[in-house]
């Protein structure tokens, strides 16, 4: 399966596009694929993320710290399945994986 990019909060194809193995490093196993951005993906993300910073900067701050709580609430629910993406693509322990690559994400939103 080949994973596309997510470009202003829509999952975009890759059937078709150039992609990317992603191998680890532990066995050299392909674990998965990611499309091969090009310079024009590269504008498209860059425009979303200015659109996007416009309405973020006026949010109030009470709505922000909801959203970003939110999202490392949904980060500790995924946590084994994030630590174990990251062990597989990085070659990491997964102790390692799920206290200081994981663990620490969540740690820094929580505060």
């Amino acid at each position: 399966m080949v994973i596309g990019h997510d470009i202003a909060g829509i999952r975009e194809d890759a059937a078709g596009q150039a992609s990317i193995d992603v191998v680890s490093p532990a066995d050299g196993t392909v674990i998965g694929a990611v499309v091969a951005g090009g310079p024009a993906d590269v504008d498209r993300a860059v425009a979303a993320a200015a659109e996007a910073f416009g309405s973020w900067s006026t949010t109030p701050m009470s709505q922000r710290i909801a959203h970003v709580q939110a999202l490392a609430e949904g980060l500790a629910r995924h946590r084994e399945l994030l630590a174990e993406t990251l062990s597989a693509e990085m070659g990491s322990p997964i102790a390692f994986a799920r206290s200081a690559q994981v663990g620490v994400a969540i740690a820094d939103l929580s505060s």
